[in-house]
């Protein structure tokens, strides 16, 4: 786990307090309670961050179980980012029977692509959440989401460079067929699809922390 950070990251997993107020526009809902009793993580959502609290979502065990609210800085005691979960190779601590899982057997794979790679990236939605809190959430249907950390100008060319780098080693194994991939591009602005930017359109869906918009430039509008 990762030190305690005065500036959270979206999609960045929090451990928190079992005492926390999380506080939603409304009532919490019974499912929260319980599931923040058996397992107090949350996500890391996308809004705006003021003084002392951090936007973040609670997993239900349903898939269409999800409640955004706020928790205090004060009640984190834990910090797992995307990233942090690829240095510590995180899958190796599963059970092995769970590596049978398409999307997490797809990801060990990217793992072996990308070793040598310096880009910054890491899973996120069910397989981060899993490999960070040991809950069994990714299903044999289960994506396997992406976040890849782009500080720093790419254009379309060199987009579609890297995804067929990654796409091609992966397509030609019958295994990962049914896997479908998304590789979210982050910038200080907010994330995008790589692959919609490597078609060269003239403007990529950007979303933000105020919400999503069309932009013919993700980092230069984060300046």
């Amino acid at each position: 786990m990762e030190p305690i950070a005065r500036s959270f990251q979206v999609h960045d997993l929090l451990k928190i307090h079992g005492n926390a107020v999380l506080r939603g526009e409304q009532p919490v809902p019974a499912w929260v309670t319980t599931t923040m009793r058996k397992n107090p993580w949350v996500v890391v959502r996308r809004a705006e961050q003021t003084a002392g609290n951090i936007p973040v979502g609670v997993r239900g065990p349903e898939r269409h179980l999800r409640w955004a609210s706020l928790v205090s800085t004060e009640d984190v005691i834990a910090r797992v980012s995307p990233e942090q979960l690829v240095a510590d190779q995180a899958w190796y601590n599963l059970p092995e029977e769970r590596w049978n899982i398409p999307a997490i057997g797809m990801l060990r794979q990217v793992a072996e692509l990308w070793s040598r790679t310096e880009r910054i990236w890491g899973p996120g939605g069910s397989i981060g959440f899993e490999l960070a809190t040991g809950q069994e959430v990714t299903r044999p249907e289960s994506d396997l989401d992406l976040i890849l950390r782009l500080p720093e100008r790419l254009t379309p060319e060199q987009a579609t460079e890297l995804l067929e780098k990654l796409t091609l080693p992966l397509s030609i194994s019958d295994k990962w067929s049914g896997v479908r991939l998304d590789l979210q591009a982050e910038t200080a602005a907010g994330s995008f699809s790589l692959a919609e930017w490597a078609r060269g359109g003239s403007k990529v869906m950007l979303k933000t922390c105020s919400g999503p918009i069309l932009t013919n430039d993700p980092w230069e509008i984060s300046k």
